[in-house]
């Protein structure tokens, strides 16, 4: 059986913007955000096949095990939460709220400290200590997930009436830019992450009729497509999969950047939430800093052109990104 009460699933390429989504969803006083989870080892989601390796088969059984880590999310956390975000009306009234979720948001006192009564702590994700929580409160909230595999969504979005999806999409070339500051520039370096990509961009280039025999060495140009293809499959499929869906709605990077306001209180009504002034003050003083801080490392724009317009050749996210802007 699906959950019984409606979740929110923030989906899409670029974590500089699904983080700012959830970061948004998350200065609300009813919603219980959950970042990642499925990179939480040893976690509900990170059990579930297809979580790190998209080309993975779902399996038979697959929505009884989704519908499964859904409905516990709500009372799990993990290190890639926002811990500390206690404006919540599930904390009001328990005073012990707030420096119980201090603690557990230094990884220190929580794997050293806390993890020595209650070892569980020392995992990267655990179950919620309900003594400083309302759980009637916990459980009426909003849950917000964000979460990467659109294996997942396709598998499940059709047969679960409570899952509505928010698919975040940013136009290619500032996505590029972003993506290369933060993996390449400021990771581990255009060979390494050419070589990682190439786990996963062979089954998509065979998707879409390519050759994957072109990225058999490394050129600063197939790390780019490499990766333009990823972000073409993964936008796409979700896309095309779920856009007849009246609970699946994209949310353009640029539109939020612009009038961020107005956007949240009309993803708040589109979730079912009230918009009260307090939060929609609080998301327009809202700063997108994460990986903001570009460290000199910008793309060739000419080679960025050429490679958009061959991977994005007969796709219709373009169009998408036009409408919605």
């Amino acid at each position: 059986m699906p959950p019984s009460r409606p979740y929110v699933v923030i989906a899409g390429s670029g974590r500089s913007g699904t983080n700012r989504l959830l970061d948004a969803f998350d200065l609300h006083p009813q919603t219980v955000c959950r970042s990642e989870t499925e990179e939480m080892t040893g976690g509900d989601f990170a059990e579930l096949p297809g979580a790190t390796r998209f080309e993975e088969p779902l399996g038979e059984g697959f929505e009884g095990r989704w519908t499964r880590a859904v409905a516990r999310a709500r009372r799990r956390q993990s290190a890639r939460d926002r811990i500390d975000a206690m404006d919540k009306t599930y904390y009001a009234g328990r005073p012990m709220a707030r420096p119980v979720q201090r603690l557990l948001a230094s990884r220190t006192i929580r794997r050293k400290v806390l993890g020595r009564v209650a070892p569980r702590l020392r995992e990267r994700e655990w179950d919620r200590p309900m003594f400083c929580t309302d759980a009637a409160a916990l459980d009426a909230a909003l849950l917000v997930l964000k979460i990467r595999p659109p294996a997942w969504l396709l598998r499940t979005h059709a047969g679960d009436p409570d899952q509505l999806v928010l698919h975040q999409i940013r136009e290619p070339r500032a996505y590029l830019n972003s993506w290369y500051n933060r993996w390449v520039v400021q990771g581990s370096g255009g060979e390494q992450v050419f070589r990682e990509s190439m786990v996963l961009v062979p089954h998509l280039l065979a998707d879409f009729g390519e050759d994957p025999a072109r990225f058999a060495e490394y050129s600063e140009e197939r790390l780019v497509e490499s990766q333009m293809w990823i972000w073409r499959h993964l936008n796409e499929t979700l896309h095309l999969g779920l856009r007849d869906s009246p609970r699946y709605r994209v949310v353009n990077y640029d539109a939020f950047d612009r009038a961020p306001v107005e956007e949240m209180e009309a993803l708040l009504g589109f979730c079912g939430l009230p918009a009260p002034a307090p939060v929609l003050e609080k998301v327009g003083a809202m700063r997108n800093t994460l990986f903001g801080a570009h460290k000199g490392g910008r793309l060739d724009p000419e080679l960025c052109e050429r490679v958009i317009a061959r991977v994005l050749d007969g796709s219709p996210l373009p169009d998408l990104l036009a409408r919605t802007a």
